[in-house]
């Protein structure tokens, strides 16, 4: 079944208990001066989150998802018998472009002087990049909810040394679901006949982890001569770029674009000004892509119409996701109960439902490895130094986050299935997700299909 991605719903969205008040998240985060000392008895938990600027589409939907989680479990009575608090700072999209990471790096000097339990964020896999230099080697849990770089996983050593952990896929599987994506039988225009999407692929990507691993990928299928690398933030670059693909042969019929929202935007409209009304060309863009601030930067929708691409499976069908959305609608306020949560807003709450349940298991919210090591055993069922499940383990889902915490609590051992997927941690930090097939229709970006787990394996 097609659905429909709501994305229009999360520039208003409202938080409790950021920043000690409420928290809209069209508004610039508070400061670290407008955070109050938490109290001895409060279990701080950092998110960097870009509620401003070019990823904030997403930011929002994940401050969103985080901070559902932490209501519910301090309606349940929080944890190790404290309340939770989600300490959202607005990192404002910041990256080496805009202002060298100078917002990112205030929001994570912030977050390590204050001392927090642990760190949700940040979303981009440029930041998260950055974000390292300042929370490693000194031990501090780190979950991104969206960082999908393929070289996040080489960021820090393999347990027991790492610190470092993402509720998103690494790119190695979207790398494999778009190609299968591009290789999909489509209508040749005969009576019957099909062919494949894309039979003169070029790829443009960025010169940042998102576009190097998709490169390293690619030039071997379609050669280096079909492949651009661009940095952002100058316009005649992208002129530049559109006549290198123009001067392509065969004349490319689609462009992979793996960059970020804002560029894509910019290399669509550059693109489509060039390109003939008899010339089809096949649009199609990553997860970096899907997200609403890039159909307001496009402006003209009907240059993106039919553009397609991929999205890891936030929102899958299944118990936990639905439990997830009824809990997720239930806090969230007026609002079409039939719309999926935005993307990512699932990851995000299991980043924060796995530090709950994690420093539950550890029996304290100040040592960094203990809440590591029991992070690891909580989202699978078994420790990171055992071969697998053994004795009683208890299932736990979004809506039963209260009983694992109660079986944590007595000395047991569950396995929680999160709302975006199994969340099950491997030695790199890194888990298995599938992948949604979106297409633009309407101006809306639409989930057409899906790629299982079991699909994308090479």
């Amino acid at each position: 079944m097609n659905r429909k991605v709501s994305l229009s719903r999360i520039g208003a969205i409202v938080l409790f208990g950021a920043c000690g008040s409420t928290l809209l998240l069209d508004q610039v985060a508070c400061s670290k001066e407008d955070v109050p000392p938490a109290s001895q008895d409060t279990i701080t938990i950092g998110m960097s989150a870009a509620l401003t600027g070019g990823y904030s589409g997403v930011g929002k939907a994940m401050a969103q998802g985080a901070q559902t989680a932490i209501d519910l479990i301090n309606s349940k009575g929080g944890v190790l018998g404290r309340p939770l608090r989600l300490d959202v700072q607005d990192d404002r999209s910041s990256n080496a472009d805009d202002n060298g990471f100078a917002t990112l790096k205030e929001v994570f000097n912030g977050f390590r002087d204050r001392k927090v339990s642990a760190i949700i964020g940040p979303g981009a896999s440029v930041q998260t990049t950055e974000a390292q230099k300042i929370t490693f080697p000194v031990p501090i849990l780190q979950i991104s909810a969206w960082s999908t770089g393929v070289g996040i996983s080489d960021l820090q050593q393999p347990w027991p040394s790492r610190y470092l952990y993402r509720t998103a896929p690494s790119d190695v599987f979207q790398r494999i679901a778009m190609k299968k994506r591009m290789q999909e039988q489509v209508s040749d225009g005969t009576d019957g006949g099909t062919k494949a999407r894309c039979s003169a692929p070029f790829l443009v990507y960025a010169s940042d982890p998102l576009g190097l691993g998709f490169s390293e990928y690619f030039i071997p299928l379609i050669g280096e001569q079909n492949t651009l690398k661009v940095d952002t933030g100058q316009q005649s670059q992208y002129t530049q770029a559109v006549q290198k693909i123009r001067a392509a042969r065969p004349l490319p019929d689609c462009v992979l674009f793996v960059t970020y929202e804002q560029v894509t935007a910019a290399l669509i409209i550059e693109l489509k000004a060039q390109y003939k009304p008899t010339e089809k060309l096949q649009l199609i863009g990553t997860d970096a892509t899907y997200d609403p601030g890039f159909l307001r930067d496009v402006g003209n929708l009907k240059l993106v119409e039919n553009m397609i691409g991929v999205v890891p499976d936030t929102r899958p069908r299944t118990q936990s996701f639905a439990a997830f959305s009824r809990i997720f609608h239930a806090q969230s306020g007026p609002g079409d109960a039939a719309d999926d949560p935005p993307p990512f807003a699932s990851s995000a709450f299991d980043a924060a439902a796995l530090i709950a349940l994690a420093i539950q298991k550890a029996k304290t919210a100040d040592n960094a490895e203990a809440i590591r090591n029991a992070l690891v055993e909580v989202s699978r069922g078994y420790p990171a130094d055992k071969p697998g499940k053994s004795g009683q383990v208890q299932l736990v889902r979004p809506d039963s986050i209260a009983l694992g915490l109660s079986v944590l609590a007595g000395g047991g051992t569950i396995d929680y299935d999160g709302a975006s997927g199994t969340v099950d941690f491997d030695e790199k930090g890194d888990i298995r997700s599938g992948y949604v097939k979106w297409e633009i229709i309407n101006g809306n970006f639409v989930d057409v299909d899906r790629f299982t787990q079991d699909e994308l394996n090479e």
